[in-house]
């Protein structure tokens, strides 16, 4: 509770129902507004109701739950593209059973195909840290675009903020890009033209990082019944194999970054890791500005302020530096939105 004395979460509510207002009561007559929102962390939850995008929601590692609704980001140069087709789904996340040893935060049973504890997904909970398939992947949906600006800031209010692993920026303006784009699996946005105007809001209030975990969960030996094995490849992922050992940063949206490389930034150091998620942020951003698409930005709390890397991040994101703001406290938010 940092933003004059109210939580970030309860301020960026406001905000974004006072946007909803502002917008609605400038409109030139005869403009239709839609509005829509994605919730992100490390990756996004594009609801568990759009099944026939996503592959392997029946995965057999969903047993004892079920899918809860995020997806693997598509392996390059599809990472970032709004483009779909049939042969082009997403694959359903499932964060994988990494090791038996006791460090690890998603145990594995000692076989690469199931888990040491999984938790059943109760619909209406929004805790992200359950133990199996669904480990870290965020429990609010993305909101398809509505004109029902009402319904729209009643859903907004149901919002929370849940502890989750990491912070990665790329997935949540992608699936924002694919919300203002007519192309499934978000079919609401109206086409390109002269009279259409697109625009996305991206906010966050830290830097990014996919965190290094103790070295004791890569341990090969610790309880496991046949060597370490993780195939990027099962879950449609590029990148190399992980093992003997196991990982050594967190499973997210690409997979895992360092120890399978998807992306090919050719890694030669675990300290190059967070400073890549720039990289590929604003390789997103340009992409989707290249679509027509306007980006506002907004980086939050003193830790996202000036000489901060998410701060310069955000900035070259925004369409340009007028698009840009850093807000500090709860006035400054609202008056950035």
């Amino acid at each position: 509770a940092d933003m004059s004395g109210r939580a970030r979460i309860d301020v960026l509510k406001q905000a974004a129902k006072d946007l909803i207002d502002t917008a609605t009561a400038a409109a030139p007559s005869g403009s239709r507004l839609k509005f829509g929102y994605v919730p992100f962390s490390m990756n996004v939850n594009i609801g568990t109701t759009n099944t026939s995008y996503v592959s392997d929601v029946n995965h057999s590692l969903f047993a004892g739950t079920s899918w809860a609704g995020c997806v693997l980001e598509r392996a390059p140069p599809n990472h970032i593209t709004t483009n779909y087709s049939p042969g082009m789904k997403w694959q359903a996340y499932i964060n994988p059973p990494e090791t038996s040893n006791s460090a690890c935060v998603n145990r594995g049973n000692g076989t690469n195909a199931g888990y040491g504890q999984v938790d059943p997904n109760i619909p209406g909970s929004y805790s992200a840290l359950t133990k199996g398939p669904n480990y870290n992947c965020v429990r609010h949906p993305m909101r398809a675009l509505s004109s029902d600006a009402n319904t729209v800031k009643s859903q907004i209010d149901t919002l929370t903020a849940e502890f989750n692993d990491c912070t990665i920026l790329s997935p949540g303006v992608t699936w924002a890009a694919r919300l203002l784009t007519p192309d499934a699996p978000f079919p609401g946005a109206d086409p390109f033209s002269a009279g259409v105007k697109k625009i996305l809001v991206m906010l966050t209030d830290g830097a990014q990082t996919t965190e290094k975990r103790g070295t004791d969960c890569n341990d090969t030996t610790n309880g496991w019944g046949t060597p370490y094995s993780f195939d990027p490849s099962r879950f449609k992922l590029a990148g190399r194999a992980v093992g003997p050992r196991g990982p050594r940063d967190f499973f997210g949206p690409y997979g895992y970054l360092y120890d399978s490389d998807p992306l090919g930034y050719g890694y030669t150091s675990y300290s190059q890791v967070d400073s890549s998620l720039d990289r590929l942020a604003i390789s997103t951003c340009d992409y989707v500005k290249g679509l027509g698409i306007e980006i506002f930005s907004v980086a939050v709390s003193a830790s996202a302020g000036p000489g901060t890397s998410v701060y310069d991040t955000l900035r070259n994101c925004a369409s340009d530096p007028q698009h840009f703001f850093h807000a500090t406290d709860e006035a400054g938010m609202r008056a950035a939105f």
